[in-house]
C-alpha cells in the first residue's frame, strides 16, 4: 500500500512555479500514480526495492482548492 511522508497532509501548500518532489513509501513493484486534476497534472513511477518512492511533479501555476490525490496500484 502506497502511502506518502507525513508533511503531505489536507490544506498544504506547494511551491508554485517550482518543480515538486512527492514521496513516500509501499510495497517495492507498487505503481503510484499521483495527480491534480484541476492542472491536468499526472505523474507515476514505481516503488523501488527498498520501499521508498519519489515523483516530480512539473512547475505549474498556483490555484486555489486544488485536490492531490496519490494511489498505488495496491490500494
Amino acid at each position: 500500500m502506497a502511502l506518502t511522508a507525513a508533511v503531505f497532509s489536507s490544506h498544504m501548500v506547494l511551491q508554485r512555479d517550482k518543480r515538486i518532489a512527492v514521496f513516500g513509501t509501499g510495497t517495492a513493484g507498487e505503481r503510484v500514480t499521483v495527480r491534480i486534476p484541476e492542472l491536468h497534472t499526472e505523474e507515476d513511477c514505481t516503488v523501488k526495492s527498498d520501499g521508498t518512492w519519489k515523483i516530480y511533479l512539473p512547475a505549474m501555476k498556483g490555484g486555489l482548492s486544488l485536490t492531490m490525490t496519490v494511489e498505488g496500484s495496491g490500494t
